[in-house]
């Protein structure tokens, strides 16, 4: 669907009008609170929300990488689809290439540093072409980039041997854009905000992208390698809730690159894992919404530590807040490992804040209760090694692999979870409710390392 417009009650949207971009056909979408996922902000547009867009100058927000001064640049795109620019063949034999006559003309001197034939992310325009007004033309010019650095790979790299046989059988027609507009909310999250991680009191998730604007030329520049000059890398920072709704649509949260930001912020925001928490923490503050009969302003003075610990429990991480639920019965257990309640389900500096049993397996932690409480849920969080160097690699193994998880009812151990071949972090198991004096969490298998992990175990 696509959205075209927004009918409004007052400052608030009471109903958002798309159509089905493979039938024509068009919807009216009512609701109470709206959250804008579009990417590009047309929903918070179209409710005449203020905007902004392009890059702001160094002087706006005191941001150092920031460009001298205002400019409408934004990020290119990229083709994207079942691949990343373009799909080749290896065939047995030659295969020649000529580059159309009308592909992208790179400029005199064009070189890139690349290790092999694959497309790269950085095949890009240099930004001048309006994602958002033309995205035919922007789209067309990446077609034409793609052929023409194909036509570079197999004719003038230092890979044009090992491109000798290679053939291009694919390009994608869809531009994967990088960024649009962006809502004002009642906080602009700004470069200096990632770099120094402000703490806000209504920081609601983390993020910790380096700052990746990409060249503002693109291909047009010929001695780029796709990284602009003020690429600078970050640690973990907050995010606050006051940056993801909208400061003049009394009910529109903000999601999918599309928050209140500036474009050096955007720069770390815009990435896909950071994308997908935005979204989980809006969609839970919209429900919190519903629940209380708040606006989203609303919700943040009056039950911002409600939706803080609602996300801990949901396994999103906020830094320096411990787990405070007092709806979780595990906080008031005796365990058999201090470190799987202390309130933190992550590694901090050399702080483990994990339960790590004897190397040798099956291993148990156990958490026993003063007196009988009514259970009907245990939560886990198990280690997947969060490190960014071990992202997308094999299974992590000290990631536990197999378990069961059993309650004391009586006297009597009962198995509510037996679980065979894991691969998540954060488990939840549900059971009817009974009255337990113990939770006991055994590990039977891990992913290779010989001692078992647990972050957190929590009991509802």
């Amino acid at each position: 669907k696509r959205v075209l417009a927004v009918e409004k009650d007052g400052d608030a949207i009471s109903a958002v009008l798309a159509r089905d971009t493979l039938t024509g056909a068009r919807v009216r979408y009512r609701a109470k609170t709206f959250i804008d996922c579009t990417g590009d902000g047309w929903v918070g547009y179209f409710a005449g929300a203020a905007y902004m867009y392009g890059r702001e100058a160094q002087s706006e927000y005191n941001e150092e990488p920031a460009p001298s001064t205002r400019d409408d640049l934004t990020m290119s795109g990229c083709l994207m689809d079942r691949c990343v620019a373009y799909c080749h063949t290896l065939r047995p034999h030659p295969v020649p290439y000529e580059t159309p006559v009308w592909a992208r003309v790179l400029p005199k001197g064009f070189v890139r540093h690349v290790r092999n034939v694959n497309p790269q992310w950085w095949i890009e325009h240099g930004g001048r072409f309006d994602d958002l007004k033309d995205p035919e033309r922007a789209r067309d010019e990446l077609v034409r980039i793609s052929f023409a650095y194909w036509g570079w790979v197999k004719n003038e790299s230092k890979l044009k041997d090992e491109a000798r046989n290679a053939e291009l059988t694919f390009v994608p027609f869809m531009n994967g854009r990088r960024e649009g507009m962006r809502i004002v909310g009642d906080y602009i999250l700004t470069a200096n905000d990632c770099r120094k991680d402000q703490r806000f009191p209504d920081r609601v998730m983390h993020a910790g992208w380096s700052i990746d604007t990409h060249d503002p030329l693109g291909m047009d520049n010929p001695h780029g390698d796709g990284w602009w000059h003020p690429h600078m890398w970050v640690d973990n920072y907050s995010v606050p809730y006051r940056a993801l709704y909208a400061a003049d649509v009394d009910n529109l949260f903000m999601g999918s690159r599309c928050e209140s930001m500036t474009h050096m912020a955007l720069g770390s925001m815009r990435v896909q894992g950071t994308q997908a928490t935005v979204g989980q923490v809006v969609g839970t503050a919209a429900a919190l919404c519903i629940r209380h009969g708040l606006d989203p302003r609303a919700l943040g003075k009056e039950r911002i530590g409600e939706l803080q610990q609602l996300l801990l429990k949901d396994d999103v991480y906020i830094l320096g807040m411990p787990n405070a639920d007092p709806a979780d019965l595990a906080r008031t257990a005796k365990a058999s490992a201090p470190e799987l309640t202390d309130g933190y389900a992550r590694t901090v500096g050399k702080d483990l804040h994990c339960w790590v049993s004897e190397p040798s397996l099956p291993q148990a932690a156990l958490l026993e209760f003063a007196a009988p409480v009514e259970a009907r849920e245990v939560r886990l969080a198990f280690d997947t090694d969060l490190t960014p160097q071990k992202i997308g690699k094999k299974m992590p193994a000290q990631l536990v692999k197999d378990y069961a998880v059993e309650v004391k009812c009586g006297g009597t151990w009962m198995k509510v979870a037996d679980e065979k071949g894991n691969y998540l972090r954060h488990r939840v198991h549900r059971f009817d409710a009974r009255k337990v004096t113990a939770v006991r969490v055994t590990v039977t298998a891990t992913w290779g390392d010989p001692s078992a992990r647990i972050f957190e175990i929590r009991v509802y």
